[in-house]
């Protein structure tokens, strides 16, 4: 197969047939439609510059092209059929423009060496294999109004470390993201998106024609926003090696911040888990605390109970000492009556003879008299003594009046 020269091959639709050993390509403006394997297998094509204008591009319109080393669609494409460029391994960028609204199954499967991707916010549809075997997809953004990411869609792309997924997407499907990736959510998405956005800026840069690409230049310029706009047409050289550099670095700070994210949260669980230990001690203190407060409770009653106990054995103790006394009393009266009838015997003797007939009455009187009293004193002693024993304190003011009238009736009949 014979390469045609430099110049430009240009596309205008309909049934046209296209040249398989040409290395440039534009799509006119008055294509709407690129139809299916139009450009299938054009293994030298380099560069295609897609012209406003273009709508849809069908199933594997440009399948095999393995030169092709950039793909920028227009900004009015609003759909990428099946496998439309499957297999295109030389593409180191892919720029998706504002308005398209669909990617159907496989529509960049196997593009080895695209880096970057962002996803536009009126992106609806996302197939299935999208971006399937993207070996070297270190960084995608997602923006704001996809609400769905379908199943396998960045299946394989092993080197795939961060993504950013904003809070419109509401369902992933099966093996959409590799396990090794870190997903990045909510704000953190837009640093995610500026970062891919710029690294696909400088690649672009690097990547376009140094020469004649007057239109497609300002066509590709149309698509970036206004800074990025202001910085493609400046006519400064890039050294490539410091830009890569740049990227790299950039690429460092992003995982160094998201690592500082990681060990923040896990630093926030290990405190939120030590706070949940120390309201349980906590908890335990005041169960302790409780129960000795109980304890002291319970001893201050027992102290009560005490002392009530030892003021009743000290009533018992002078109830018993008074007892004692009345025994000592009851011994003393015993020994007085023993020595008391020699004593009456002698006064009889001495009286005269006309009461002779009276003293032994009074001597049998005056005997039984003392016998009742003592009698007497043993029961109240015995008394005494039973209701000590019973529990009955103090001892009554009874008995001792009855030990008062003792001593008087003794004096008496003595």
């Amino acid at each position: 197969m014979t390469p045609l020269d430099n110049s430009v091959f240009v596309y205008k639709g309909g049934n046209q047939k296209v040249p398989k050993n040409i290395f440039r390509a534009t799509i006119d403006a008055s294509a709407r439609i690129i139809p299916s394997m139009a450009f299938k297998g054009c293994k030298l094509l380099t560069h295609v510059s897609f012209q406003n204008g273009l709508e849809e591009i069908q199933s594997f319109a440009f399948l095999d092209c393995v030169s092709l080393v950039e793909i920028k669609l227009a900004k009015t494409t609003k759909i990428v059929r099946c496998g439309a460029f499957a297999n295109c391994v030389a593409a180191r960028f892919v720029s998706l423009n504002e308005g398209l609204m669909e990617l159907h199954t496989s529509s960049f499967k196997g593009c080895s060496m695209v880096q970057y991707l962002c996803l536009p916010s009126t992106l609806e549809l996302l197939g299935k294999w999208a971006f399937a075997e993207c070996q070297n997809l270190k960084e995608v953004a997602i923006h704001e109004g996809l609400t769905k990411i379908d199943d396998w869609v960045f299946e394989h792309c092993n080197n795939l470390q961060v993504i950013g997924i904003p809070n419109s997407v509401k369902i992933i499907g099966r093996k959409a993201i590799p396990n090794t990736c870190l997903i990045q959510e909510r704000e953190n998405a837009g640093i995610v998106w500026q970062h891919v956005f710029h690294c696909i800026e400088e690649l672009e840069r690097l990547d376009r024609p140094q020469e004649g690409a007057s239109e497609e230049g300002a066509a590709a310029t149309a698509l970036l926003p206004t800074n990025a706009a202001a910085a493609t047409t400046s006519s400064s050289t890039y050294d490539l090696a410091a830009a890569k550099k740049e990227i790299q670095g950039l690429n460092t700070d992003i995982l160094e911040i998201l690592d500082s994210n990681r060990k923040l949260q896990a630093r926030t669980a290990m405190l939120s888990k030590g706070h949940e230990s120390l309201k349980s001690d906590l908890n335990a203190m005041k169960r302790q605390h409780d129960a000795t407060v109980e304890e002291l409770w319970q001893a201050s009653q027992d102290r009560d109970d005490l002392k009530q106990q030892v003021a009743a054995m000290q009533e018992c103790l002078y109830v018993l000492k008074d007892g004692v006394e009345l025994l000592a009393k009851q011994q003393s009266l015993q020994k007085t009556t023993d020595v008391l009838p020699p004593m009456m015997i002698g006064v009889e003797e001495t009286s005269s003879s006309s009461s002779s007939l009276d003293t032994p009455t009074t001597k049998k009187r005056s005997r039984s008299e003392c016998d009742e009293t003592l009698q007497q004193v043993d029961s109240n002693v015995m008394g005494g003594i039973k209701r000590i024993f019973r529990g009955i304190i103090p001892w009554s003011a009874e008995p001792k009046a009855k030990k008062q009238d003792i001593g008087v009736g003794k004096k008496e009949d003595l």
